[in-house]
């Protein structure tokens, strides 16, 4: 080839090199273009991202809508103890939230000294008034005292309710309630134990007058007297057997005098068949008081002209009853017979005897005998 050739190719060359660049340069750029895009741009974790954000103090966009949420550590979750509560409260009762009674303080009134060294609570609700006394293990020293026997159920704990009024109430005006309630029931056993089991228990047992039989209105006492020994296991009891000089006095008279009219009219009439002092005559009877009333008196009715047949039977019948002769021994054999009454009644029943303490009491003004828990 020729230098002018030569001259001619170079240039021609170097074009083409250019354009060759220029042609590969293109498709270069436009597949890079096709293969990226923002989302692969920057390999960033999503995590880190807002990381960066939260500390820059930017607002996060919401990039982790798809993103699990993360369990947080219970070992971090504070204990139900330790957070405290937040009632919706009334408002009319906001002021009645109660607070925790001081024992020791309680303790500090000379009346409640019978709980010293026992284990017990008290609870009081100010929107009702009404509280209790729980006495869950009584202290040896109090181990015999009357209260406990009183109080103590089969499990030998005491529950004790009270009522005040309904506002929150200080130790004191708490153990000022608690000293008045355990008087009362100190000094209203019967009152208190019908409360218990229910029932009424009587604190006396009423006999027919004249006789060992109790009235029918006490027919439940035994079993209330056993219900109630029952709730209390620790309870003794004493029976006082007691007779009246009037009314029973009177009643054994009668009974005398009717047996004694009866004995002398069948001896003067053997023939008949009475077996009713109301069915002897009443000529008959009263000739027969006024001769009883001889024997004993020495003397005769006194003779007055205006003085009935039937008012002389009047006074000889009420002398002979208000002076009938050995009257007192008839006492003792009734109250003995009304002890043997009762005991029979007792077993009947099935209550402890060994808890029950009998006693015969001096002459009552009525014809009752007298419960007493001890």
């Amino acid at each position: 080839m020729s230098f002018i050739g030569r001259r001619w190719l170079r240039p021609v060359l170097v074009s083409l090199f250019a354009v060759l660049g220029l042609f590969f340069g293109f498709l270069y750029f436009t597949n890079e273009s096709e293969h990226s895009s923002p989302d692969s741009a920057l390999e960033i974790p999503v995590n880190s991202k807002v990381d960066e954000q939260v500390d820059a103090g930017q607002q996060v966009e919401d990039d982790t809508t798809d993103l699990p949420e993360e369990e947080p550590d219970d070992s971090e979750k504070p204990s139900l103890e330790d957070t405290p509560t937040e009632k919706t409260v009334d408002p009319d009762k906001k002021d009645q939230k109660e607070p925790v009674i001081d024992i020791n303080q309680l303790l500090a009134n000379p009346g409640l000294s019978l709980l010293d060294g026992s284990v017990f609570g008290v609870e009081y609700d100010a929107t009702n008034g009404q509280g209790n006394l729980r006495v869950s293990r009584w202290a040896d020293a109090q181990k015999n005292h009357y209260f406990k026997r009183l109080t103590a159920d089969k499990s030998g704990a005491s529950i004790i309710n009270f009522s005040g009024d309904r506002r929150h109430l200080s130790e004191n005006e708490l153990a000022e309630l608690l000293v008045r309630r355990i008087q009362w029931i100190s000094d209203h056993p019967f009152e208190y134990l019908s409360q218990v089991i229910q029932m009424p228990i009587a604190p006396a047992l009423s006999h027919i007058i004249g006789q060992a039989e109790l009235q029918a209105s006490d027919g439940s006492s035994m079993r209330a007297l056993k219900k109630m020994m029952s709730a209390r296991p620790d309870l003794r009891i004493e029976i006082k057997v007691g007779i009246s000089e009037k009314e029973d006095s009177r009643a054994l008279s009668r009974q005398a005098l009717d047996s004694a009219l009866l004995e002398l009219y069948s001896v003067i009439s053997p023939s008949s068949e009475v077996t009713d002092v109301e069915s002897i005559p009443l000529d008959v009877k009263s000739a027969l008081l006024e001769q009883m009333y001889l024997a004993t008196q020495q003397k005769k009715i006194p003779e007055v002209g205006t003085t009935s047949s039937n008012e002389r039977f009047q006074i000889a019948e009420q002398w002979l009853l208000e002076n009938w002769p050995g009257n007192q021994q008839l006492l003792k054999q009734l109250q003995q017979g009304r002890l043997n009454y009762l005991k029979a009644q007792v077993e009947k029943a099935g209550l402890d005897v060994g808890r029950i303490k009998w006693r015969l009491s001096g002459v009552e003004n009525n014809p009752v005998s007298v419960l007493t828990i001890y």
